[in-house]
């Protein structure tokens, strides 16, 4: 889901559409608005976003001992029921420039709009709102988008050369035509195909 060199980087880097920094998980909900947040990717980005557990806003270290608990509680807020529909999300602990902490990587949805208690949560700069209409009418039409037939998404890379012309022409085209004639009810005699 996500690098480690990745991870380095937005560790470093400021709180913003992709990263969230808590200085401990007393604060569940909050944790779940924002993985309900990054999940929606609003901007869509098409990236992972983390949410940092053990680092101060000012990107300190907070000292915050990482257990198992801690861990197993973090991933249990997949399928709590709180989150639906389920989000993917990796849990995990790193030690980056000397400070141990643990992160919630959360994957872009393809089925937005991923709601806390139904609630649907965007990523606006640094913080985390409730949807406006406007904004969860978007993350609608992104899961339309998303679940349209493989062959009515674009290839990325893919040029007029990868095209086969010559079965174009002589498979699809025809029936194309003959499934215009039968819309359009007009009797098969009638038009030519030239």
């Amino acid at each position: 889901m996500i690098e480690h060199e990745e991870l380095e980087q937005l560790f470093r880097g400021p709180e913003g559409e992709r990263v969230e920094r808590k200085r401990n998980a007393n604060d569940l909900d909050a944790i779940r608005e924002t993985i309900s947040a990054f999940a929606n990717d609003l901007a869509n980005r098409r990236r992972p976003s983390v949410v940092f557990i053990g680092i101060e806003n000012d990107g300190t270290c907070a000292n915050l001992q990482i257990t198992d608990r801690l861990l197993t509680t973090l991933a249990g807020l997949r399928a709590d029921g709180k989150l639906t529909p389920f989000p993917v999300i990796r849990v995990d602990q790193t030690t980056i420039d000397s400070c141990t902490i643990a992160f919630v990587a959360v994957a872009a949805t393809d089925n937005p709009p991923i709601k806390m208690d139904n609630i649907a949560y965007v990523r606006v700069g640094p913080t985390t709102r409730r949807a406006t209409p406007a904004e969860e009418q978007i993350l609608v039409e992104k899961r339309r988008w998303g679940n349209l037939p493989f062959d009515s998404h674009a290839v990325p890379g893919a040029t007029i050369k990868d095209l086969d012309i010559k079965r174009f022409e002589t498979e699809y085209l025809p029936v194309l035509y003959r499934v215009s004639l039968i819309r359009t009810r007009a009797p098969i005699g009638a038009v030519r195909w030239t």
